[in-house]
């Protein structure tokens, strides 16, 4: 590199440095710089990507999976026999958002930790009895 060029290349890292919002005449000028370009171009200190495509669940949709744990518990099944019998039943894919094409252990493993989470959030079962109406009281 000649004497003229290592100018012109200076001239333009200092003037990099003033695009980033730098003084070049900072002692701490070029390490910021690299850590900006590295966030800019690499991602550096950015959170992870999250999967924007996942399915949000709204809270009727918590309280659905509960309550259809209670019924079949309340008619003398297991916790267990009643996610399998949740996952076998076609008519529930849509009241619980299965998706069609999955099979039965993956929906019984979908069912298992949906259910997991939801009394993680304290949205679980004793919260959906005190809220929802009395099946003996009439709507108007």
């Amino acid at each position: 590199m000649s004497t003229g060029e290592a100018q012109k290349v200076n001239g333009q890292l200092e003037q990099l440095l003033r695009s980033l919002g730098l003084d070049p005449a900072s002692p701490v000028a070029w390490r910021d710089g690299f850590l900006l370009l590295a966030c800019l171009h690499y991602d550096v200190g950015k959170p992870r990507r999250t999967n924007k495509n996942a399915q949000k669940f709204s809270a009727d949709d918590d309280f659905a999976l509960p309550y259809e744990m209670s019924r079949l518990t309340k008619q003398g099944m297991s916790p267990e026999e009643a996610i399998n019998a949740l996952a076998s039943d076609p008519s529930k894919a849509d009241l619980l958002k299965l998706k069609s094409m999955s099979s039965q252990a993956q929906r019984v493993e979908t069912l298992r930790k949906r259910l997991s989470a939801i009394k993680k959030k304290n949205v679980g079962l004793e919260i959906f009895e005190a809220t929802r109406p009395s099946p003996l009281s009439k709507k108007p």
